[in-house]
């Protein structure tokens, strides 16, 4: 299967995958919604709230929403997109080259993972402004000038440090909050979760407290605390209330 999430005509993001189990003799209707149901999971943070156009090559698929369902398992495949709101559109397949050219990608072909550093040097020089406030640091650079050896996990690498190949950032380094803010809001990010955010924050930079700023971040975002699901079970039906026979009953 394959998709492509776009926005004003310029995609913003790839999907594609196989088919897999029992998945994979399902006849194509139900592929179709397959297809279309784990690209809403996959991008909800973007489309929940939102109305948007999802086209497709299948053209039944444009009355999906309106037929009757034929098996259970449609059935609750149809329940969980109620919660987005969307209308389907026909896309003859020709027309439709770049999703057509993610679902016939070939698997036996080595996957190439490209992975694109956000360090700019800008921020490599706000954070060297940052260290020649902070005496830990000044303390910590002064003593790899002397003998480089003298740290296992530090390194100077021209005038800047680096803890194992990773920006080291001191204590009152401002860039923290929009580091993760990159990295976990941005299109980049995605709203992922904490492990997620976590190791693509630490892939390129280091500080102390890293994982503890990290937690919080995501915690105390909103975007993530509107769209997350329920996990708490319900408690029932409201009760009312017994009448008291006189002031400050229980």
């Amino acid at each position: 299967m394959g998709a492509v999430l776009m926005q004003e005509g310029r995609p913003i993001a790839f999907l594609s995958c196989q088919f897999k189990g029992k998945n994979i003799s399902k006849p194509t209707y139900e592929k179709e919604m397959l297809a279309i149901l784990h690209a809403l999971k996959q991008w909800r943070p973007y489309l929940i709230g939102r109305h948007f156009k999802v086209k497709t090559d299948h053209d039944s698929l444009k009355y999906f929403l309106e037929q009757h369902l034929s098996s259970e398992e449609q059935k609750k495949w149809v329940s969980k997109m109620l919660g987005y709101d969307f209308e389907i559109i026909y896309k003859k397949g020709k027309e439709n080259v770049v999703v057509d050219a993610l679902s016939w990608k070939d698997e036996s072909i080595t996957a190439l993972l490209c992975a694109i550093s956000i360090l700019q040097e800008d921020w490599i020089d706000e954070t060297r402004s940052k260290w020649r406030n902070d005496p830990t640091t000044q303390n910590l650079i002064h003593h790899l000038q002397n003998d480089p050896s003298m740290f296992e996990k530090f390194v100077l690498k021209g005038d800047a440090l680096w803890y194992k190949d990773r920006l080291y950032l001191c204590k009152n380094s401002t860039l923290k909050n929009r580091i993760l803010s990159k990295l976990h809001s941005s299109l980049v990010g995605g709203h992922s979760g904490f492990l997620k955010t976590y190791h693509r924050v630490k892939q390129d930079f280091f500080w102390e407290g890293l994982k503890g700023d990290v937690q919080k971040f995501v915690a105390e975002c909103m975007v993530c605390q509107q769209n997350k699901a329920e996990t708490v079970r319900s408690p029932g039906l409201l009760q009312p209330l017994s009448i008291p026979s006189q002031q400050w009953e229980e």
